[in-house]
């Protein structure tokens, strides 16, 4: 609902009355961090203030005006409730209300560390509604008791670089423009904020907060909106303009900065003789007092003079200080001050000189570079036109080079093969072909300033579960070096990269490439799960490179590649390259046969496998290399079996790293290491938790499995052996195929015995799976088969009659498609989940449990403990913009007992002449020590040990020469 326009004052000269300088600031807590809230006495905002008003924690369930996340001053819930207080903590009048279609915040992973970051965390989410209508954020303030004051609306998002505008009173000609750079964890927010000044969505700059100045009307509303992709809008603050002297700087910073602000002089004084006056450090938001606020040897005043950021170091981040760029001679605000596509760096390292346009390196190894142009389609005045990510021109890459080969256009996700030029832009005989590829993709749709951007713009996307190849044949080079680029529009993305077989695990990194700004910086990520936007694959050979992404969470981008020419000097198999690179001798083969980590393979031997040859264990899983390659298991791999087990571990207790079940007996070797059973003996298995209940939802959808060109209903899998991720037998199979309501069945638990419970489920309007072809194994039965939705539905599943006063639930979810949002309620208890990223192997085999513990954190089951209640309640229903919220299983259990922890005695008992019964409360399965000492104070020392439970109580005999000690017993 829009409101009346309102009357305001945007510029001009104004006396302000007051006495007091004041100022009230509102700060938007979203539900996904609620400890973002900003405690009274934390001082933040651009006007550094103390008593921020806190909304509660907002979520959907908070919509009062038809919208998912509006609200108004009643959902103020600190300092104050339902009221909005000032800097001092008196109470106001001003009332506030918002509507918004969603919040959301900075990801969870990473807590907020300051009072300004707690700030910038949360937002109200201006997002892209159904039908493509961008609906934007509204603020509606009424009774400001200022005669003259300034707005601050604060602004950004979870991803950078993204293009909003603010608006006031709905007047298009108070727009201002702004690209999203509030992201904390990224690093795009260092605590100094950046004012917006676009007036246009091309003069957009990075800026954390809009400003609008002298407002003289009692009541305004705020717009924030998208037009590139989704913004927030963090909080607002109204401060009153006080000036006494009327010097320009407010009288509050004055004080805080030893300034006297009844001295209008002081304005053009220079307190810390930096070349700025106070007046021009007060309108830039630095201190006064500081000549040099970030210690990278030039003064602020010459930082403003040069263009460069007085609070970062390395302005243009090409690993050189400002001031060391100022003293050569070059600009600190870009990596190419000559403008001859080379960076200062490489230049130096190369022999050329970066001040001249006319010097360039020389000499440099041959290579071959490839860009993956990829792109996006935008919307511009309701016409969509797809827009390439970026053609690189001139030079780019980490391994500096012009004659770029450009391919794979907007929306071409296959082609080829295409021929290739070297970096001479002579034909290299080479040719690139690519497939698999779902679709092009790019960070921005605006235009990348410089090569490197374009490079790192677009992409050949993946999705959850697809893998992207890359085919390139004819290399010329006996041996080279493989440059692969990843980075992508978001983050938190883990790939795995493989050519011809070598497997890296890469973390695509926080923030992403700055394309609208230039000055990215390329980050190295070989070993796993490092973090960084391009991997090397050294001492490469053959004349075919196959190139695969594969997505491990979420999406394996592929940028670009580089094959780089690596000559062997004195022919020892180990490139020139890499012999400088790890301080061998480039001219004495006989290093080629040394071991420079003592990881027992020789340098030679590590080259040709790819491996580092300074780092003793490459995957970091408690393996030498040399004993991996020895074994049999995968070097590059952390968890060879991906049974959640180090190899090195495995290694350690007889268990095979290789082999997921090393004994065979049904049960993986981490189960059996969490519930403490030899993994290595077919015949110890564990007993399980008693009374473990195991829901398996058949489900399933018509298929022609036989190819006989007849559809037939296919039930999705019933679980007959173990299986889950709390490994257990005697699954009830319920919910068969077009079975989408139906119970009470009664249910048994994991030893087989009833359990006195009972299952009924309904609100699904039809089941499904995501495959009709049979699965592999037990997890595969449980995984593929679930109780769908449709957009709007609520599936409900109910347990009565559970035993347990106290357990834990886990609910199994995965469906067809991916990244769906689903909310999932255990017992009132809501859990926003996202489903796994890559669809459960069903017909392939393979356990790939994924925990979920929220939407930025995508997998297939989430846990849900301490729930009571004899009837348990679990509800799926799509949200956020999800079309399905599967739900394929439950699993109903007490929680395992942790280790070290205190059994409690239950009985003492003479049992003959010569012995003591000692009875104990145990859980079955698990192994204790009976430990007994002179006093309750210890020490204690072990009487027995190994001994098994043989159920919820157990019993030990000891010798009744020791009835006067006090006993314990401690789980093993």
């Amino acid at each position: 609902m829009k409101r009346l326009l309102l009357s305001i004052l945007l510029c001009g000269t104004v006396t302000a009355t007051q006495t007091f300088g004041r100022s009230i600031g509102v700060n938007f807590v979203s539900d996904r961090r609620a400890e973002s809230a900003l405690g009274a006495a934390e001082e933040a905002g651009f006007v550094a203030q103390v008593n921020w008003n806190n909304s509660i924690p907002i979520t959907a369930d908070n919509a009062g005006t038809g919208n998912a996340a509006s609200g108004d001053i009643s959902m103020i819930a600190t300092p104050t409730e339902g009221v909005l207080v000032d800097d001092t903590g008196a109470a106001t009048d001003v009332y506030i209300s918002w509507e918004s279609s969603n919040t959301y915040s900075q990801d969870t992973g990473t807590a907020p560390a300051t009072p300004d970051q707690k700030l910038m965390d949360g937002y109200l989410d201006a997002a892209l509604l159904t039908g493509d209508v961008a609906y934007p954020t509204e603020i509606y303030l009424d009774s400001i008791p200022y005669e003259l004051y300034d707005l601050i609306i604060y602004v950004g998002s979870d991803g950078n670089d993204r293009v909003g505008k603010t608006t006031l009173d709905y007047d298009p000609a108070t727009d201002i423009f702004y690209m999203t750079a509030s992201n904390w964890i990224s690093g795009a927010f260092s605590g100094a904020f950046v004012r917006a000044v676009g007036t246009t969505q091309e003069t957009a700059n990075a800026a954390h907060y809009s400003i609008y100045k002298n407002l003289t009307a009692s009541s305004v509303v705020i717009e924030n909106t998208r037009v590139t992709n989704n913004v927030g809008l963090h909080g607002i603050q109204i401060v009153e303009i006080l000036d006494n002297d009327n010097d320009g700087m407010l009288d509050s910073w004055e004080l805080k900065n030893g300034l006297d602000p009844s001295n209008p002089a002081d304005a053009n004084q220079d307190a810390d003789n930096d070349g700025l006056t106070n007046l021009q450090e007060f309108n830039l938001n630095y201190d006064p007092n500081n000549p040099d606020m970030d210690d990278d040897g030039l003064l602020d005043g010459r930082e403003v003079e040069l263009g460069s950021d007085p609070y970062v170091q390395d302005t243009d981040r090409d690993g050189l200080l400002d001031g060391e760029e100022d003293a050569m001679g070059l600009d600190p605000t870009t990596q190419d001050s000559d403008g001859d596509g080379y960076t200062e760096p490489f230049e130096i390292a190369n022999g050329s000189d970066p001040t001249n346009v006319n010097s360039v390196p020389e000499g440099l190894d041959a290579a071959i570079s490839v860009n993956f142009i990829g792109g996006r389609s935008n919307i511009v005045d309701e016409i969509e036109t797809g827009v390439d990510g970026g053609i690189v021109t001139g030079v780019a890459g980490v391994e500096e080079r012009p004659n770029w080969n450009n391919v794979a256009s907007v929306g071409v996700v296959e082609g080829g093969p295409t021929a290739l030029v070297d970096d001479s832009g002579a034909d290299s005989g080479a040719t690139i072909e690519w497939s698999g590829v779902p679709n092009t993709w790019s960070i921005t749709t605006q235009t990348p300033p410089d090569g490197n951007s374009k490079l790192m713009n677009g992409y050949l996307d993946t999705l959850d579960d697809s893998t992207t190849t890359a085919m390139v044949s004819n290399v010329s080079f006996d041996l080279y070096d493989v440059i692969v680029y990843f980075e992508r529009d978001n983050t938190n993305s883990l790939g795995r990269y493989t050519v011809n077989d070598r497997v890296h695990h890469t973390l695509v990194p926080d923030p992403v490439w700055p394309v609208t700004g230039g000055n990215g910086v390329f980050m190295e990520a070989n070993l796993p799960n490092e973090i960084g936007n391009y991997t090397v694959f050294s001492n490469m050979t053959g004349d075919d490179i196959t190139i695969l992404a594969f997505p491990l969470t979420h999406r394996a981008p592929l940028n670009g590649i580089q094959i780089i020419d690596a000559p062997d000097t004195d022919g020892d198999g180990i490139s020139d390259r890499l012999e400088l690179k790890y301080g061998l001798n480039p001219n004495d083969a006989s290093d080629a046969a040394g071991d420079l980590d003592s990881d027992g393979l020789t340098n030679l031997q590590e080259a040709q496998l790819g491996l580092l040859l300074d780092v003793a264990d490459w995957d970091q899983d408690g393996l030498l290399d040399g004993d991996e390659v020895a074994f049999g298991s995968d070097p590059w791999t952390p968890d060879a079996d991906g049974d959640g087990l180090l190899d090195g571990d495995e290694f350690a207790v007889g268990s095979d790293p290789r082999n997921q079940d090393t004994d065979g007996d049904g049960y993986t070797d981490d189960y059996e290491f969490m519930v403490k059973t030899d993994p290595t003996d077919v015949n110890i298995t564990p007993a399980g938790i008693v009374g473990m209940i195991g829901i398996n939802l058949i489900a399933g959808h018509n298929g022609d499995p036989d190819g006989d060109g007849v559809e037939q209903p296919v039930p999705g899998g019933s679980v007959t052996g173990i299986a889950g991720y709390m490994q257990q037998a005697n699954w009830n199979n319920v919910a068969d195929v077009g079975v989408p309501a139906g119970g009470p069945v009664a249910l048994i638990d994991d030893t087989g015995v009833a359990s006195g419970a009972s299952v009924t489920w309904s609100g699904s309007p039809n089941t499904w799976s995501i495959t009709t072809g049979a699965p592999a194994d037990q997890h595969g039965q449980l995984m593929n088969g679930y109780l769908d939705t449709n957009n709007t539905s609520t599936t409900t599943v109910v347990v009565e009659n559970v035993s347990f006063p106290t357990y834990n639930v886990i609910v199994y979810m995965d469906g067809d498609g991916t990244n769906n949002i689903g909310s999932y309620t255990v017992n009132g208890v809501n859990k926003m989940i996202r489903d796994q990223n890559n669809n459960w192997p069903v017909t392939a085999g393979g356990r790939t449990y994924r925990l979920s513990e929220g939407t930025s954190d995508a997998g297939n089951y989430a846990i849900w403990e301490g729930v009571t209640g004899a009837t348990l309640t679990i509800t799926a229903t799509p949200a956020e913009g999800g079309t399905r919220a599967p739900m394929n299983g439950i699993q109903i259990f007490e929680p395992l007992p942790t280790s070290g922890e205190a059994p409690v005695i239950t009985g003492i008992a003479k049992a003959s002449a010569t012995e003591l019964t000692i009875t104990f409360a145990s859980v079955a399965g698990a192994s204790y020590t009976l430990q007994a000492a002179d006093n309750p104070a210890g020490p204690f020392t072990d009487l027995q040990t190994g001994v098994a439970a043989t159920g919820d109580s157990t019993a030990v005999t000891v010798g009744v020469a020791e009835a006067a000690k006090f006993f314990r017993l401690v789980l093993e």
